[in-house]
């Protein structure tokens, strides 16, 4: 991929936890406009994290760039899930909120998924509790 020179999209999650120092230097001899990982156990935390940073800082890239699935509702509480969240959003990645058993999932997992898949909510406003206060203050007509 690296010789072709063609631009490439990793749509589905690479696993951090597999990501070496020599798979970072291959990732940075591919053309890239978006590369997703994923990070669907709390109890990765760690190691997430440490590799996830060492990606950022090798190749500079931003939460333009960089995407993490991050699967709520499945083995994790509510703030849990918040809490990876805005790890990832501290660190510079861009978290991408992907539900467990949507039709089934409590509603707040819904408007936890809008608020962070929608990049300009998502980076305008600092936390989930903000958000859903005037999200709802906007649906039932009291703002504006």
């Amino acid at each position: 991929m690296a010789e072709t020179r063609a631009q490439v999209d990793f749509t589905q999650g690479l696993d951090l936890r597999l990501l070496t120092d020599e798979k970072i230097a291959v990732l940075k001899k591919i053309r890239t406009k978006l590369i997703h990982f994923a990070w669907d156990r709390i109890k990765d935390e760690k190691i997430i994290l440490e590799r996830l940073s060492t990606f950022i800082k090798e190749t500079g890239y931003g939460y333009q760039r960089i995407s993490v699935y991050v699967l709520v509702n499945f083995d994790t509480t509510f703030e849990q899930d918040l809490h990876r969240i805005y790890k990832l959003r501290d660190i510079g990645a861009n978290p991408f909120v992907m539900v467990f058993d949507t039709k089934n999932a409590n509603k707040k997992y819904k408007d936890l998924q809008r608020y962070v898949n929608r990049r300009v909510i998502f980076r305008s406003i600092r936390n989930f509790e903000e958000y859903t206060r005037s999200h709802f203050m906007c649906r039932e007509g009291e703002l504006f």
